[in-house]
């Protein structure tokens, strides 16, 4: 329910007329909503009408072909080495149409610039979408690794570059009442989404993501230790390992109180989970925020101040009301802060979503819109340890704990990847920066408990 509406009369397709109704006093209730609606009349919240969304993607993506060719190693591997060069380019993401990477094949990219990497083995290529991770600068270097009996084909068909332009901010300044309160932060549950640019959270160990519907898409990547934008207020990538590759697992973009987006998040480069490398997380209230409280937003939205834009930053504010699937509160957003965490004693009571020209509050979706509580429900495995991939070698659980579980972490046990440090020799699931046989042996009592 709502306090105030902007009512937008359309008469032949064309918005006609434009109304502002105001309940004096009650709220409005769903079913004069709908009445109104049937009679013709678009209803949305006050303030919305010179508002909207906070999503802004940034980057282009051009056709690139780049072709390996069928590689057959007979009697020893062969490595081949090809660049990818666009010329004035800011940061380059690779898409391919087609990786074929026998056992024991690999394909390595490189940044020529400051020499950030990724290596792909097929399984891993399946978990980034057939895309690789961003990488600073405008030359790429391609290594496919054929292993000796091994088969390899790589076909490049797009890459995805920033121009290293952006907007400084708007006039209308939507999402901003009074002075910009927000400040710097580092915090390691929340991330920037690319290429969208939105905000995203951790919520659970198993690094379950939540954000906005209106931003959620395929092939998108979670990063941390986001750079300072640059002297055109410009994106900067942070280092490959800081990058992560999101599934969407459900999403609703119905607009006001029915926009949220669930995610299961992949591994980076290392194998980590964002939970594994960072340790932080936010947990999902179970808790109705009541007005007056006070609130904490962190995201990564466009600023007048050109190093800190889309770049992670701190607001303060209180809840001013709150409806029907939404929230309305003072924290100070931008673009590119669609999807931020509002936090209220450490958890998580909703997502923003809609940024306001007026002081009357930024909008956010509530988490126990039914859609949304019953999504996350679906998709977080918090705490089932054991759940470690789906059976396609992508590092993503399933709510399920199978055979897939124990061959996957058998492989990242034996190369001693940092996934395999579940314990300390305690029992008691600590990790403690080493890979040993009480790894081992904790993980299959996990399995064999199942989770």
């Amino acid at each position: 329910m709502v306090d105030a509406l902007v009512l937008v009369v359309w008469t032949g397709g064309m918005p006609s007329k434009t109304l502002e109704f105001s309940a004096m006093g009650r709220f409005v209730s769903t079913r004069e909503i709908c009445a109104m609606a049937l009679t013709g009349v678009v209803v949305m919240p006050l303030g919305l009408a010179n508002g909207g969304t906070m999503v802004e993607p940034v980057g282009v993506r051009m056709e690139y072909p780049l072709e390996t060719g069928w590689v057959s190693a007979h009697d020893a591997a062969v490595d081949d080495e090809f660049e990818i060069d666009v010329a004035g380019a800011s940061w380059v993401r690779v898409h391919f149409s087609e990786v074929v990477l026998s056992s024991g094949c690999t394909l390595s990219v490189e940044s020529m610039r400051d020499g950030e990497h990724q290596d792909f083995t097929a399984g891993m290529m399946k978990a980034w979408s057939e895309s690789t991770a961003y990488f600073n600068g405008d030359h790429l270097r391609l290594v496919v690794h054929t292993e000796a009996g091994g088969v390899s084909h790589v076909v490049v068909d797009e890459v995805e570059i920033g121009l290293g332009l952006s907007s400084r901010g708007t006039p209308d300044q939507c999402g901003i009442c009074g002075v910009d309160d927000r400040e710097p932060s580092t915090e390691f549950w929340t991330g920037r989404i690319m290429p969208v640019v939105c905000t995203g959270s951790v919520v659970c160990e198993d690094s379950t993501v939540i954000g906005a519907g209106h931003c959620a898409g395929s092939g998108q990547v979670l990063q941390f230790h986001v750079p300072a934008a640059d002297s055109a207020c410009g994106v900067v990538q942070p280092p490959v390992a800081d990058q992560f590759p999101l599934t969407v697992a459900a999403s609703a973009n119905g607009g006001f109180g029915s926009d949220w987006a669930v995610y299961r998040c992949g591994v980076n480069t290392l194998g980590e989970t964002p939970y594994e490398r960072y340790g932080e997380m936010k947990r999902v209230s179970t808790v109705v925020a009541e007005n007056g409280v006070a609130t904490d937003v962190w995201g990564y939205g466009v600023d007048d101040v050109c190093d800190r834009s889309r770049t992670q930053q701190h607001s303060p504010g209180v809840v001013m009301g709150h409806g029907t699937g939404v929230y309305a509160v003072t924290n100070d957003v931008r673009t590119g802060s669609s999807g931020s965490a509002v936090v209220v004693d450490g958890e998580i009571v909703g997502v923003m979503t809609i940024c306001n020209l007026s002081c009357e509050g930024n909008y956010a979706t509530r988490v126990d819109v039914a859609g949304f509580h019953a999504a996350l429900a679906a998709t977080m495995g918090c705490g089932c340890l054991a759940d470690m991939d789906d059976g396609t070698g992508s590092g993503i659980g399933d709510g399920a704990v199978t055979i897939d579980d124990l061959l996957y972490y058998l492989d990242v046990f034996r190369v001693g990847g940092s996934r395999a440090d579940v314990d300390n020799a305690t029992g008691s699931g600590t990790r403690d920066g080493a890979v040993t046989i009480d790894d081992l042996l904790y993980y299959l009592g996990r399995f064999d408990s199942g989770c």
